[in-house]
């Protein structure tokens, strides 16, 4: 199985209902040491030792994903969620209103302030801006001839598809990069989900993929309008990563 990354989902139940999930596969064992926690109005991807927040490239590792607002719901890959600085430099966020403005042109222009990770990968920036009747995709990767694209998606019950971090290229793992025409289309994943509650649709991204590389996983629901959400972690604590670590020795 391909190595996704952290990948937002969209996706319709069975019954009906919008929904969405959060993936995140990680590789390296110290970048292993987090987990989903909730909070009022969204999930915190949460570091399992506090002192971890630290560390230099924390705000690449822990941040807010899946935020609910209102009827519409946000999953992002990192702080393009809701922060507004960027090293000392003021950039847009998803956590603004999109009402009475086109939603790609929305996205494309957070993105484009925000731009790929500054990471050791040149892990792309990808988004999930969820309506009841439509999504729309984003991502802002590494690329000579541009790399922002976005694209509006409609999505049936017979799947859900998702936008990766990464991919594969002649056998190898690489960052996705999109091209200067912004089509992220051929780039999406379509992951055999049947789950109709926000608990389902999250056990089942975890069970998707392999127990190596998954961390956690969520899912969520927009049920009589109001966003239901639920979260899969493989480690709850720092005392589960380190049982786990030490079993890798």
């Amino acid at each position: 199985m391909t190595y996704f990354g952290r990948m937002p989902v969209s996706y319709i139940t069975p019954e009906g209902n919008p929904a969405a999930g959060y993936l995140i596969q990680v590789r390296s064992l110290p970048n292993k040491k987090r987990k989903l926690e909730p909070l009022t109005d969204r999930l915190y991807v949460s570091p399992l030792d506090p002192a971890d927040l630290e560390k230099p490239d924390a705000d690449l590792i822990f941040y807010h994903t899946m935020l609910r607002k209102g009827n519409s719901l946000i999953v992002t890959n990192g702080a393009q969620t809701d922060m507004n600085n960027l090293r000392g430099k003021k950039v847009r966020n998803f956590d603004e209103d999109f009402s009475g403005k086109n939603p790609i042109l929305e996205s494309e222009a957070v993105m484009s302030d925000w731009g790929y990770e500054p990471d050791s990968m040149s892990t792309p920036r990808v988004a999930l801006v969820r309506y009841p009747d439509i999504s729309f995709f984003s991502i802002a990767s590494k690329n000579g001839d541009g790399g922002i694209g976005a694209i509006q998606v409609s999505v049936s019950s017979s799947g859900a598809l998702g936008l990766p971090t990464y991919t594969e290229r002649e056998g190898q793992t690489v960052s996705l990069s999109v091209p200067g025409s912004g089509n992220i289309q051929p780039f999406m994943v379509r992951i055999p989900l049947t789950g109709n509650t926000a608990t389902e649709i999250a056990n089942e991204l975890y069970e998707f993929s392999r127990p190596d590389i998954i961390v956690a996983s969520a899912g969520a629901v927009l049920r009589n309008g109001k966003w239901e959400v639920d979260f899969r972690n493989k480690f709850n604590s720092i005392e589960e990563y380190e049982e786990f670590a030490a079993e890798l020795k």
